[in-house]
């Protein structure tokens, strides 16, 4: 910034000098030169050169000199200001990391369900979700997930379970303050610069078990979870409370493969029925990932969860899981193509009741035909006890078209054969707002 005006007092500097030299005016005002210069060399009178007579030569010649003095002067000027570096922009001003990130999410079902009892059509707003998420400090992040139920679903409880109560006027009520009240989904503190490649999670969390409970709902391929996980984990996941540990294997590829071992308070509601003493669920789990070409991924894991009522010694659980998922892209089609093809096998063993096992699984097909929609198939099949109970087999099918990354329309089919067959036909909208990273495609996540 300061070059530009020393620039300009150079060139008017270098404007003067031909001045003063050739004739600038002394202190007293007088020309600086001769007296006998006033008059013309050959003695004539100076105001001849106003009557019209030709200037002396030697003025033409002084004339030109200051010209080219002052095309010099243009020069230097020229390759002086291009040699100023131009000012630097002010830096754009980054958003304060540490505020937090929030994002909505509205999630809208309709369905028509027939089987042989008959007709039963539905719709709701199964949920709506605010997510909170930031950095606590460059050691430690925090994410909250508040949930908020549909008064809809409480009102239908409520009357299924009408005169149930002998105070039914106060039970009401607190059906009604219920409603629509938020409900943490997930609330905890991750600590994510610990020595030795460990990574610490506090608080509520989905429970890193298998391959799908991790996602919530609206980030499924289908609007519900497989029933072999919903029979299990409940129809929302399994979300506990607990202490989380998780160590990432130094290799030299620095692919993802992780140890985690957890201790919970809850476990999944589906096999706590009838807990009277909070006893810990013991978790461990593996998982490996990588990306054996650009556009795809690999990725595999193993899941443990141990439960031991210590009120009563033949009530308990063994939980296993094992799960698989591989994404591509087609080469040369970026996120225009993809494919994917997920699965996994899940078995409980309940310590009550003799001794019940339980097995299930499920197998899931998804591809993208266009930029814009989303296709998958599902097969599930499960029985509540080996050898014993018949096998409930189930299928499904859903197409996804997204106008854009933040709002999608999905047409859905299932299938459900147990005691009789079940048919669902279901249309989901689901809307994204907020700070939602761009993330249009499942299969993309």
């Amino acid at each position: 910034m300061l070059c530009t005006p020393f620039a300009l007092f150079l060139g008017g500097l270098f404007l003067l000098l031909p001045l003063t030299a050739s004739g600038a005016p002394d202190e007293d005002g007088s020309s600086g030169s001769d007296e006998s210069d006033s008059s013309g060399s050959d003695g004539s009178d100076p105001k001849s050169e106003e009557d019209g007579s030709d200037p002396p030569a030697d003025s033409d010649e002084a004339m030109e000199a200051l010209r080219q003095e002052m095309e010099i002067l243009k020069l230097q000027v020229e390759v002086l200001s291009q040699a100023v570096p131009e000012p630097a922009s002010r830096p754009a001003i980054a958003p304060n990391v540490f505020n937090p990130r929030i994002t909505g999410f509205i999630d809208l079902m309709g369905s028509v369900g027939i089987a042989d009892h008959g007709v039963s059509p539905a719709f709701d707003v199964r949920a709506f979700e605010l997510d909170l998420r930031a950095d606590i400090d460059p050691f430690a992040k925090a994410v909250v997930v508040l949930g908020f139920e549909n008064p809809l679903a409480h009102a239908i409880e409520h009357a299924a379970h009408a005169g149930e109560h002998e105070d039914e006027d106060e039970h009401g009520a607190d059906v009604v303050a219920e409603a629509w009240l938020s409900v943490v989904e997930e609330a905890n503190i991750s600590f994510v610069a610990l020595p030795a490649h460990l990574f610490l999670e506090l608080g509520l969390v989905r429970v890193d078990f298998g391959g799908l409970n991790r996602l919530h709902l609206h980030d499924l391929p289908h609007p519900d979870l497989p029933g072999t996980s919903s029979s299990l984990f409940g129809e929302h996941g399994w979300a506990d409370a607990g202490a989380f540990l998780r160590y990432r294997l130094h290799n030299p590829r620095s692919l993802p493969i992780d140890f985690k071992v957890g201790i919970m308070s809850r476990g999944p509601e589906p096999l706590m029925e009838g807990r009277e003493t909070p006893t810990p669920i013991l978790l461990g789990h593996f998982q490996a990932s990588g990306d054996p070409a650009p556009g795809s991924l690999l990725s595999g894991g193993v899941s443990y969860a141990f439960w031991k009522d210590a009120t009563e010694e033949e009530r308990g659980f063994h939980l296993g899981a094992v799960d698989f998922l591989a994404k591509v892209r087609a080469p040369g089609r970026g996120q225009d193509r993809s494919f994917f093809l997920n699965g996994e096998l899940q078995l409980a063993h309940r310590l009550q009741d003799g001794g019940r096992t339980s097995l299930g699984g499920f197998v899931d097909v998804g591809f993208q035909p266009t930029r814009n929609v989303f296709v998958a198939f599902r097969g599930e099949a499960r029985t509540d006890h080996l050898n014993v109970d018949p096998i409930v087999w189930g299928a499904g099918f859903s197409a996804s078209l997204y106008t854009s990354e933040f709002l999608r329309m999905r047409l859905a089919y299932d299938l459900t054969a147990e005691e009789e067959i079940t048919h669902r036909l279901g249309l989901q909208v689901t809307a994204v707002f907020g700070s939602h990273p761009v993330e249009p495609y499942w299969v993309n996540r």
